[in-house]
């Protein structure tokens, strides 16, 4: 019976997720199931004590049911077995969480509401990015360390508020949403192809007739290319369309081609007319 009621609680863990694409098998939540059953066995046998009148045995499952609670607690609370991909198959369905009370909350507030939806834009990106690291990894290995990070120096300068705000920290420059009337005004025409990052998320690149607009730091970027590989000077996103045909997945990887290059990928859907 506990075995049985931590397998389902495991299960049920994946229930508030947004969306199927986010269910991963994930170590830490192993863990949360495993110290959840070995509490209910203790309490559950501390209830039932007179049906079970084996004093032996009754020992042996409190001892275990401590001895698992205590080892299960502290491998999810120490993370020492959780690495690159085991860390992500566990935040992709964590943030999906938040995704899903962030977009059915019933939000009044300007203020609330406009938060819930960065909350949701953020959960999205890293959710993708996260969908392609661990695609990568399993496709090509770990990444070295001439990785394009654009990553900042260690050491921050101190600086006036103005220079602070005009030096763009490559690290955190990504693709922005686009809305329909952005793509129509930098295109001239509504897109035939887009790739978004979620279902139902705002698209990052649009193409037509072999250009295609993307949105970098609030700019609107014109590319050109053949709808796979779309360029302008410093910035190229190469798409990888679906494997099989009719399908939408996809992936595409986001060059910044500058003194300080950054490379980020995302796992998503390229869905055209």
């Amino acid at each position: 019976m506990i075995t049985t009621s931590t397998i389902v609680m495991f299960g049920l863990m994946y229930a508030n997720s947004y969306t199927w694409e986010h269910l991963y098998y994930s170590e830490s939540r192993a863990y949360m199931a495993l110290y959840m059953g070995a509490a209910m066995a203790v309490i559950m046998l501390s209830f039932m004590l007179g049906m079970y009148v084996n004093k032996a045995v009754n020992v042996v499952i409190f001892v275990g049911s401590a001895v698992v609670f205590v080892a299960a607690l502290f491998l999810f609370r120490s993370q020492d077995f959780v690495e690159d991909q085991a860390w992500m198959k566990a935040m992709i369905p964590h943030h999906s969480i938040t995704i899903l009370t962030s977009r059915r909350a019933e939000i009044t507030d300007p203020r609330v509401s406009k938060l819930a939806e960065e909350i949701v834009l953020a959960q999205d990106r890293e959710i993708s990015e996260m969908r392609f690291l661990v695609e990568d990894i399993e496709r090509s290995g770990k990444a070295g360390p001439d990785t394009f990070l654009g990553t900042s120096p260690e050491e921050a300068p101190i600086e006036a508020v103005g220079v602070a705000l005009a030096t763009p920290v490559i690290a955190s420059i990504r693709p922005a949403p686009l809305t329909n009337a952005e793509i129509t005004r930098a295109l001239g025409a509504e897109a035939t192809c887009r790739f978004g990052r979620a279902v139902d998320a705002a698209p990052i690149l649009a193409t037509v007739n072999g250009r295609g607009v993307g949105k970098i730091s609030g700019s609107l970027i014109l590319l050109e290319g053949d709808g796979t590989r779309m360029e302008a000077e410093g910035v190229r996103m190469t798409l990888t369309p679906p494997e099989i045909d009719g399908g939408e997945g996809a992936n595409l990887i986001f060059d910044l081609l500058t003194d300080r290059p950054l490379r980020v990928g995302f796992d998503g859907y390229w869905t055209c007319n």
